[in-house]
Order: C-alpha cells, then sequence, then structure tokens
C-alpha cells in the first residue's frame, strides 16, 4: 500500500512539472524551440536592407496617406502610410471612414487607433512591392502585395502573393483603387524590430554594425531613465 502511494505522489509530481514547463514555455516566449523557420527562400524577398537604405521614390507622393475607395470585407478602416526609410504601415483609424476622404489633413496622428501591418517597400519601374513578414512562434511567412503607380497620387492594387519554404509561390489577383491625402504633420517613423534579424540584411557586416549601434542606443535609453531616476528621489 505503501509503494502505490509513493508512485501515485510522483505521478503527480510529474505532472506537475510538465504543466510547470508548459506554462513557462507558453508565458516567456520559450515556444521558440518549435521555431521551423522561414517559410520562403531568400528568392522571394523583394528588398533586404542595407546601409541607409532608402526605397528609389519616384512619381509617388508620401507626405500624406493613401486610403481605399471602399472598406475590405473584415470592415477594416484602415490608411497606408509611406516613410522614406523603406517602412510602410496600414494604420488603423479610429474616425469613420469617410472623414479621411479629403483633399487634405493638418494632422494624421489623431485619427490612428493602432498598427494593422507593418510592411518594407521599394519600387521596381512603375511598380510598388510591400513585403509583410508574420513572425510567430513557430514559423516566420511572407506575403507580398503589388501595387500599380498610376499617377503621383493613385495606387492600383492589382496582386498578393504569398510564399513556401521551397520557394513556391500562390498568386491572388486584386483590383483596387487608393487614393492619395497630402498631410503637414505625420506619425514619427517607426523602428521595425524585424531589422534585426540577419536573414534581412544584404551584407552580414553590416547587420552587425546595425545591431551594434541598436545596442549603443538602448544602453544610452537606460543611462538616461537611470539618471532621471536618482535625479527624482533626490
Amino acid at each position: 500500500m505503501k509503494h502505490i502511494l509513493i508512485i501515485k505522489s510522483l505521478i503527480r509530481d510529474k505532472f506537475r512539472l510538465i504543466s510547470t514547463i508548459c506554462c513557462i514555455v507558453l508565458t516567456t516566449g520559450c515556444c521558440k524551440i518549435f521555431y521551423s523557420g522561414n517559410l520562403f527562400t531568400r528568392a522571394n524577398q523583394n528588398v533586404l536592407f542595407g546601409k541607409n537604405y532608402q526605397p528609389p521614390i519616384k512619381n509617388l507622393n508620401i507626405q500624406g496617406y493613401f486610403y481605399r475607395d471602399e472598406i475590405d470585407n473584415l470592415r477594416w478602416e484602415s490608411v497606408l502610410v509611406f516613410y522614406k526609410n523603406g517602412i510602410a504601415i496600414d494604420y488603423k483609424i479610429e474616425k469613420s471612414h469617410e472623414n479621411i476622404k479629403r483633399e487634405q489633413l493638418k494632422d494624421l496622428r489623431p485619427l490612428i487607433g493602432g498598427i494593422y501591418t507593418h510592411y518594407i517597400y521599394t519600387i521596381r519601374n512603375d511598380t510598388l512591392i510591400l513585403d509583410d513578414y508574420l513572425n510567430t512562434c513557430y514559423y516566420c511567412m511572407l506575403r507580398s502585395r503589388f501595387y500599380v503607380i498610376e499617377d503621383n497620387n493613385t495606387l492600383h492594387y492589382v496582386k498578393y502573393a504569398s510564399y513556401d519554404e521551397k520557394g513556391g509561390s500562390t498568386v491572388i489577383n486584386e483590383n483596387e483603387i487608393l487614393h492619395f491625402v497630402p498631410v503637414d504633420t505625420m506619425p514619427d517613423i517607426p523602428e521595425l524590430k524585424l531589422k534585426e534579424e540577419k536573414w534581412m540584411w544584404e551584407n552580414e557586416d553590416e547587420w552587425k554594425a546595425y545591431k551594434r549601434e541598436l545596442k549603443a542606443r538602448k544602453d544610452s535609453i537606460k543611462r538616461a531613465r537611470k539618471l532621471n531616476s536618482k535625479l527624482m528621489k533626490r
């Protein structure tokens, strides 16, 4: 009888240990141990970072935002903003869709309610290409959007592509028009975490230099916060 109780106790402890490990894995980001890698190849990537990367912006206004003619099927109300450093953001809009259909806007920031998607973009001839990376605990996916630049103020969304780990692609044809609205004051340029990945860079040395620069910047912020904290305690 005593042996049976000991065995039952060991089994209970074993289940508790497994449950604890599972909780730690799920709550601390340790699910990276299940990471299967990138579901695309380097050839699928339309944009790679380099030192002082800037897309060749020509014949396209970016001091403002682009909006869709119609709200999409998911009822997302958003505007597309391009930054000179090659990052584009699909911003969620708090106000009604009609409020973004205007000739000009002073300040976009009060209308923003969050971010739907980060993109990295480039321009090839008359085509604007946006790469969107979905990074999860288990894999990283790449999807691309292709827009024809009709004129300085008009984009024509023509196709969407997704990729697999062997480099194959699935393409869906699209047909959507986006219009430009000039804005005086834009949201700050965001820092893209994906830029920390080595496979996002053309040159490994430049990636290492960026990582050192990023670390120095973060350390400087920490020191400034620590100093402010000491000053406030006096």
